[in-house]
């Protein structure tokens, strides 16, 4: 009976395993802005050395939505059937629509819509897929062009009138364009054909987000995570939101962010800023040299100054100030901020009888101050310790 359950389990994990590694599920990971994922599932495709050209459009896709451009372009010059030179527009149209993507973002823009011109041709635009694909990769790219990106989005819902995403690019072609109106409209129209496609209500939530309506975009990111507690971009938003207003609200979503996205160093970021939010400075301490210790020289800069704020806060100033003097050491001038000079001030002045080296960081953070209360707050300071 061991035997047979064991058996009966390997050939289950075997139809799991063989059902991660195809096309389908990395669409799925991209969808979920899983690329990491996406990218180990293409390559087990690829591996498997029957793979469709599709698997090499996606894959390149993959980099060019992180804007890896160079990564994207070695993928499809690496691909080991020689699609290029076959010029097989009707047999492989996604490939050769992904190099055009390439090739706009690289900026050659006459040669990308040659070929994409090309493909749809040689497709008859009657491809719904290749269509999109097209759009998407004009709507995306810095330098696509819009009004054939809708053109062609026109067509492929001739085409293909129940595929949510088609009205959901159709959006993110009007929100590019700074047309809200047009982009509610056509995210509706995708809800309409598919009431779960979280996507489309997420960017209802980042358009409402960009007018600070904050009623409104918490109520559609809201909703979002509602349809699919799985897409990670709602989630973050979420944490986002309550990370300045209710931190316990904010774990919450961290917690499902961090479950459901690709494992990121920045996860390691995002648990120790709001151990930082929440007053948990020996965490937040502890998480910060956890990541100096991992990262090194890669580490950000702006550990050292949670860490000082995080001693100033437990009553040790000397940790306090070492740590704020690294920071200063080792963050670029552009990213400081009034607060930073004003806590090596009070440190300075807390530790230090002879008050000069404070004034001077009292006064650096007067004149990077644009608050009229802090211009006032330290005007007084200096007023009172120069007596």
């Amino acid at each position: 009976m061991k035997k047979l359950f064991t058996l009966t389990t390997f050939l289950l994990l075997g139809t799991f395993i063989v059902k991660a590694q195809t096309i389908d599920d990395a669409k799925k990971y991209i969808y979920y802005e899983k690329y990491e994922s996406a990218r180990t599932t293409l390559h087990s495709v690829i591996a498997k050395g029957d793979a469709s050209s599709d698997a090499w459009y996606w894959l390149a896709e993959t980099y060019l939505k992180q804007q890896n451009l160079d990564s994207a372009s070695k993928i499809l010059l690496s691909n080991p059937n020689n699609l290029f030179q076959q010029n097989s527009f009707k047999e492989d149209p996604l490939f050769f629509i992904g190099w055009a993507h390439v090739l706009l973002d690289s900026g050659n823009t006459a040669e990308a819509r040659r070929i994409t011109e090309e493909v749809l041709d040689a497709t008859r635009y009657k491809n719904a897929d290749v269509l999109l694909a097209a759009a998407k990769a004009n709507v995306e790219s810095k330098n696509g062009d819009l009004t054939w990106a809708t053109e062609l989005l026109s067509k492929a819902m001739k085409r293909d009138k129940k595929n949510a995403e088609i009205y959901s690019t159709l959006g993110d072609a009007y929100m590019k364009a700074v047309d809200g109106g047009n982009a509610i409209t056509y995210y509706n129209k995708a809800l309409e054909r598919d009431d779960m496609y979280a996507e489309a209500m997420y960017k209802k939530g980042v358009i409402y987000k960009t007018q600070n309506n904050v009623e409104i975009y918490l109520d559609r990111f809201t909703k979002a995570y509602e349809m699919d507690s799985l897409y990670a971009p709602a989630i973050y938003e979420l944490y986002y939101h309550y990370y300045f207003r209710d931190v316990v609200t904010a774990n919450k979503y961290l917690t499902a962010y961090i479950r459901h996205s690709d494992p990121t160093p920045q996860h390691g970021y995002m648990v120790t800023d709001l151990y930082f939010v929440s007053k948990k400075y020996t965490e937040a301490i502890n998480g910060a040299n956890t990541i100096l210790n991992t990262e090194g020289n890669d580490a950000q800069p702006r550990l050292y100054k949670l860490i000082a704020y995080s001693y100033a806060a437990l009553g040790d100033s000397s940790a306090a100030l070492t740590n704020m003097d690294t920071y200063f050491e080792k963050q670029e001038a552009k990213e400081f901020v009034a607060k930073d000079y004003e806590l090596k001030a009070k440190l300075l002045e807390k530790m230090n009888p002879d008050k000069t080296l404070a004034i001077e960081w009292y006064k650096k953070a007067l004149a990077a101050s644009k608050e009229e209360n802090l211009n006032l707050n330290y005007m007084k300071t200096l007023a009172e310790i120069q007596q």
